[in-house]
């Protein structure tokens, strides 16, 4: 098996591992509540909400969320990737859900302050158990939840691939990872941004991804996502 086909079956893990490690995570808090919180029947085919069966959002007054995205750490540098390019395209990536829901034009705002953000974006080493994942969203709590932090695992899988290539699939993980931190969970249908496996690069919110965050924030009973308590 060559180097390069090697390279591609370990990234085409992230279409099962990271399944497994975002649903085993938000099911460790259940879904605890009042009847009123619990979902009725979801408007799309083949979508979850972040929390299965429950109405879980941030209250609509409370946007733009703000988030601080680390820097690229520097040893990617050591694959020739520009880490200037990568960092703008995750801050890019924070962009891609403004104006679904036209009641929240501007649904992040990336600040440069680590205290003054709501939740950050990490860049974190590929880990053992964490073979295969692109990015995980981590929530905690039991009635209202807090985005804690999210998790872009990097590692030198991509360190063969073309500066555009690294940019663009960096800046998708970050986009499908902040659609979790909105409430949204899985998608079953390709080419939706929540699609449960990793698409590559460049990839669009959906019609389905904004019918169903529409739908999420148009709902009256919820229980509220909120800044972790400091």
């Amino acid at each position: 098996m060559t180097e390069g086909v090697r390279k591609y079956f370990k990234f085409r893990l992230i279409q099962i591992v990271s399944i497994f490690l975002f649903f085993f995570i938000v099911l460790l808090n259940g879904c605890s509540g009042s009847s009123n919180t619990v979902a009725p029947d979801l408007p799309i085919d083949g979508y979850d909400l972040l929390v299965p069966g429950c109405i879980l959002r941030w209250d609509k007054n409370y946007f733009p969320v703000k988030i601080y995205i680390e820097s690229a750490p520097a040893e990617m540098s050591d694959e020739g990737a520009d880490l200037s390019i990568i960092d703008n395209a995750m801050i890019k990536a924070a962009d891609i859900w403004d104006g679904i829901d036209p009641d929240i034009p501007n649904a992040f705002d990336y600040v440069a302050d680590e205290n003054s953000a709501d939740f950050s974006v990490r860049w974190i080493p590929m880990l053992p158990d964490h073979a295969g994942t692109a990015g995980m969203c981590i929530i905690e709590g039991s009635k209202a939840r807090s985005i804690t932090r999210i998790e872009i695992y990097w590692d030198y899988i991509y360190g063969s691939r073309s500066l555009k290539i690294w940019s663009g699939i960096f800046s998708s993980v970050l986009a499908h990872e902040l659609g979790h931190a909105l409430g949204l969970g899985h998608s079953t249908q390709i080419g939706d941004m929540m699609y449960e496996a990793n698409q590559g690069a460049n990839v669009e919110i959906s019609d389905r991804d904004s019918e169903m965050l529409i739908w999420l924030y148009n709902q009256e009973n919820y229980w509220p996502i909120v800044p972790p308590k400091p």
